[in-house]
């Protein structure tokens, strides 16, 4: 089975920060660009505050979240 070529999640979640706040976020990563490019944007759903949005090159995205604890890429 093939990778797929793009992926999306979009939804509310609890922040990762440990303020316990609730998050409207949206995330993804296209493969199918040149080059792949990755895309996130978290907002508070109380304040409706952007608390993180990033658009760069999927190559760039390095030590956020679990990529921070793989050393070997």
């Amino acid at each position: 089975m093939k990778e797929p070529v793009a992926e999306e999640k979009v939804g509310r979640e609890q922040s990762r920060d440990g303020s316990g706040r609730v998050v409207h976020k949206t995330w993804y990563i296209d493969c199918n660009r040149d080059p792949p490019w990755y895309y996130e944007k978290v907002v508070g759903t109380a304040t409706g505050e952007v608390l993180r949005e990033c658009s760069e090159p999927l190559a760039d995205h390095r030590d956020r979240g679990s990529a921070k604890f793989n050393k070997d890429s």
